[in-house]
């Protein structure tokens, strides 16, 4: 197992990621279904993190995140579901999402998924 007191990684590229990530998620369309379930990781200390958090507040949509910077638990769910100590990662259906620009396509190609959801 992992040790958790290695630092969480702040994406810093997706060309990175791309080599990691062996079974990407579909983004390149507009899904007619909304996701079950979602779930942000971030950090408060991460500027891809904080790309995300801005595009969301601008676009007065939300989901439930955790800030893996000050919760240690939510740290190990990262490592546990989404398989890298990378942020930002969207959890999407318990398949993770990772690279800021990435997300943010996603999040707007599926906006009405979460207008109006609570965080």
């Amino acid at each position: 197992m992992v040790s958790l007191m290695f630092a969480t990684l702040c994406a810093c590229g997706s060309a990175l990621l791309g080599i990691l990530v062996s079974e990407p998620i579909q983004t390149d369309k507009k899904v007619n279904e909304c996701p079950t379930s979602l779930l942000l990781y971030y950090s408060s200390s991460c500027w891809h993190s904080r790309k995300v958090l801005d595009y969301l507040e601008e676009n007065h949509l939300s989901l439930p995140m955790k800030d893996v910077s000050v919760d240690k638990k939510a740290k190990e769910e990262l490592q546990l579901k989404g398989g890298l100590l990378i942020v930002p990662c969207l959890l999407i259906n318990g398949q993770p999402l990772y690279d800021d620009t990435t997300i943010i396509q996603w999040i707007n190609d599926h906006r009405v998924c979460l207008v109006g959801k609570e965080k």
